[in-house]
């Protein structure tokens, strides 16, 4: 099978890429061909399909909105991308002329490439699966919060709360924008052109049902992850918190951070360091800093910046536990599924994905969102129990396997594939005649 996949990234930037360049391993380890299709950026993976890569919105090495040089070439174009962009229906339409995908994989696609790429695949007859990884079907803010808090006022109707918020980059003009283009792309019935969405968890395809989004087209799969090969997390030497992800306000690391100055005045200079893994250069990797120097804990806060896999995995190796303290409602975290494949035990928010993916497991110690005296205790309390953690950590790597192999999620994809293929070639399966059910309206 020839499986294209697109993502507006093609090298990894979060949890998105490194979801796609996983898929595409296993998928070719099972003999499938796999294409992409992204943004010409470039810090992008070389790739022999790269020629067909849209242009980006501004200029090549600027990824974020925050880092676009605005010129009239550049603001149409992200118009274009925003509502419709008949640029991004030419480029991919090249790419399936030559390429000739069986299927498609969509992962990151509204904002920076638009449903365009959903017309695309239409019109030319490819099977489409969309894998959803936050909220942004039902959410303009993509995370459910707003100040800090659960909001759920868009779900289920066109998203004008937004823009009295100002939900979209803190502006309320970019967030009526962004309403205008969903109620089009609603009109428009964008997402009836989409065969199956995958969802991570139960609390995100819930969410997209309650949103409007017809439940037979939703597929549960989680996320999965590879077990490495050695006992990480049950080695000696575990004198750190590992954070691993982005430096974001909603991610909880600010009160990560306060959590961290009662661990350093319970304990000392007997104190574990805590290691944030992440892009730190932004707006609140900036404040994170200044918080930890008012809190003066520079001796204790460690500051790593991006790595790769091996990084992270040598981190984890050192780590007595994994600190996932979002605000928001995290779906599942590629950090908190690599942790616990390398067996390190988890502290993490309460939030429904993550409860989700840790109920039944003795694997995790689960405390209040934005919670930063229950949080400093929880990790304060495994600094001195061995014992508790040595059991967490076997804990760990038996859920991973169980719950999340790679083998399961990849069997699970290929059996989605068939069917939509089966749904728009019906005579080679009579009993998948059934088209699909609308979608968001």
């Amino acid at each position: 099978m020839r499986v294209l996949i697109v993502n507006y990234r093609h090298f990894v930037s979060s949890g998105p890429e490194r979801y796609m360049f996983n898929i595409r391993r296993l998928l070719e380890a099972r003999g499938h061909e796999v294409v992409p299709f992204s943004v010409a950026y470039r810090q992008n993976q070389d790739d022999a399909w790269a020629p067909y890569f849209v242009p980006p919105i501004a200029g090549d090495g600027e990824i974020y909105f925050r880092e676009h040089t605005w010129t009239p070439r550049s603001l149409g174009r992200a118009l274009s991308r925003t509502f419709y962009s008949q640029e991004v229906y030419r480029a991919l339409s090249l790419l399936l002329e030559d390429a000739r995908p069986d299927v498609a994989l969509v992962l990151c696609y509204l904002r920076k490439m638009s449903p365009s790429v959903l017309t695309a695949l239409r019109d030319h007859g490819v099977p489409t699966v969309v894998r959803l990884s936050d909220f942004s079907m039902v959410c303009p803010g993509a995370h459910l919060t707003r100040n800090g808090r659960v909001c759920t006022e868009c779900v289920g109707r066109l998203p004008w709360a937004s823009v009295k918020h100002g939900c979209v980059r803190g502006s309320r003009m970019v967030s009526a924008v962004d309403a205008l283009a969903v109620a089009y792309h609603r009109g428009a019935h964008m997402f009836d052109l989409v065969d199956a969405f995958v969802t991570p968890t139960n609390v995100l395809r819930d969410t997209v049902i309650e949103g409007g989004c017809d439940g037979a087209r939703v597929r549960v799969i989680p996320t999965p992850v590879a077990i490495p090969s050695s006992e990480t997390g049950q080695q000696g030497g575990r004198d750190v918190f590992v954070y691993v992800g982005r430096i974001d306000r909603l991610k909880g690391v600010f009160t990560l951070v306060d959590a961290q100055s009662r661990v350093v005045a319970r304990h000392g200079a007997r104190a574990p360091m805590l290691v944030f893994v992440g892009d730190a250069d932004g707006p609140d990797g900036t404040a994170l800093r200044a918080r930890v120097e008012e809190l003066g804990l520079q001796r204790h806060v460690h500051f790593e910046g991006v790595q790769d896999l091996q990084g992270i995995e040598t981190w984890f190796g050192r780590a007595i536990a994994c600190i996932v303290p979002s605000l928001w409602f995290e779906n599942l975290p590629n950090s908190l599924l690599e942790a616990l494949a390398a067996g390190v035990p988890i502290v993490a928010a309460d939030q429904p994905g993550l409860r989700e993916a840790l109920t039944g497991s003795d694997a995790a110690i689960l405390v209040p969102p934005g919670d930063a005296v229950a949080l400093g205790a929880a990790m304060g309390d495994l600094v001195d129990d061995s014992v508790r953690l040595v059991a967490m950590s076997v804990a760990a790597r038996r859920l991973a396997r169980e719950r999340f192999s790679e083998e399961t999620h990849v069997s699970a994809l290929e059996g989605l594939f068939h069917e939509v293929l089966a749904l728009r070639h019906p005579s080679s399966s009579p009993a998948s005649s059934e088209q699909p059910g609308s979608g968001l309206s």
